[in-house]
């Protein structure tokens, strides 16, 4: 016997869903703007204004491109991305994301702070 218990395991739940390969909730929002483009260009132009809502389409083939061999991929491009913008030497490290202690024990109160006795420190 195994020293591992075995559980059945519902690898589907972890899975983005999906429609036409774009994630669900991109797709939806991608339609909800091109509604909105769609009504706002009938307001300007009238009937070619209907035109209007296919500048969403190149953007649906770009998820669509992006979610075709990982569905996690566009949460991927979201932290990379949230990352970058906090990264102030971005090009000095070599345009890698990584993180250095910059300021590791350079302050007193970092490391002491383990060590104070609570007790004493309320009198």
């Amino acid at each position: 016997m195994s020293e591992y218990r075995e559980f059945s395991s519902y690898n589907g739940l972890d899975r983005t869903a999906l429609f036409m390969g774009i994630p669900l909730l991109a797709c939806v929002a991608l339609l909800v703007l091109g509604v909105f483009i769609m009504f706002v260009g009938m307001y300007f132009f009238s009937v070619i204004g209907f035109l209007f809502a296919l500048v969403v389409v190149p953007i649906g083939f770009f998820l669509r491109t992006i979610t075709m061999n990982d569905d996690k991929a566009l949460q991927i491009l979201a932290i990379e991305m949230k990352l970058r913008a906090k990264r102030v030497a971005y090009d000095l490290m070599g345009n890698t994301l990584t993180f250095v202690p910059e300021r590791y024990l350079r302050r007193k109160e970092v490391y002491e702070q383990s060590f104070v006795d609570y007790h004493t420190a309320k009198k």
